[in-house]
């Protein structure tokens, strides 16, 4: 494939290029945005995929997707570094966004990208190079005293010191379903498939398969529904689970 790579970091950029190189791509990469669109206008070998830093445009002011239209340049395009993903998975985001973005014609075979797009998830996800990617580090905790309403404050304390722990101990949880439990807390901004589940258990390197997930996730909602005393449930919509957390009313 060839693929055009741009980024406010350099170094990210050369990593990804080598990392595709390797694999007998072809990839060419801008440090310039003045010559990365003239590229994109004169280009007689045009490129597979452009793979470009979420930070390279004010999004407000340019945005590529209508430039690609106006000057009839059908070229697909991803930000690796997108800070507001529609899908658990990056290269599932990044497909369903040039599908519907840019393939109103159906003519992009979307198959042919599967590959490269899995492929540059798995390299920017590595914890090796995340933490350096602009855009792609979570937040620290925040400091109490940044905490300006005492009910605020009183919610984040809650947050941290009550709740799962003292379900653990009450219920005396397996260290399997703990392990199951501390996923889905960890995640509990999204709603989590069972290949979800499963996905973040192997980035963590521990198998499992979708049946025993099952299993375990009806029994851990058992014991969470038997606990007079609990403070979140395992909410279900559709195939999909979600951790909510509530405050207990004093």
């Amino acid at each position: 494939m060839k693929l055009f790579i741009f980024s406010t970091q350099p170094e990210i950029a050369n990593i990804i290029h080598d990392h595709f190189v390797s694999k007998g791509n072809l990839c060419i990469t801008f440090t310039n945005l003045e010559d990365f669109l003239i590229s994109i206008e004169r280009t007689s070998f045009p490129p597979d995929l452009m793979i470009l830093d979420y930070l390279i445009f004010n999004h407000d002011i340019f945005n590529i997707y209508n430039y690609l239209e106006k000057k009839n340049c059908n070229f697909p395009c991803i930000f690796y570094n997108d800070p507001c993903l529609t899908h658990f998975r990056r290269a599932d985001h990044w497909l369903a966004q040039i599908d519907l973005i840019q393939n109103r014609n159906n003519k992009l075979d979307l198959e042919k990208l599967k590959p490269t797009l899995s492929d540059l998830e798995a390299l920017i996800e590595n914890e090796a190079i995340r933490p350096s990617i602009y855009l792609m580090q979570k937040p620290i905790p925040l400091p109490p005293e940044f905490i300006l309403q005492r009910l605020t404050l009183e919610y984040i304390e809650q947050s941290i010191n009550d709740g799962v722990e003292d379900f653990c101990k009450r219920t005396n949880l397996s260290k399997s379903l703990k392990y199951l439990l501390k996923v889905l807390e960890e995640n509990q901004d999204l709603k989590l498939s069972l290949e979800d589940i499963k996905q973040l258990y192997e980035n963590d390197n521990k198998e499992i398969s979708i049946e025993s997930l099952y299993v375990m996730i009806s029994k851990l909602r058992g014991k969470i529904k038997a606990d007079e005393n609990k403070s979140f449930i395992i909410s279900k919509d559709g195939k999909r689970y979600h951790f909510i957390k509530f405050l207990k009313k004093k």
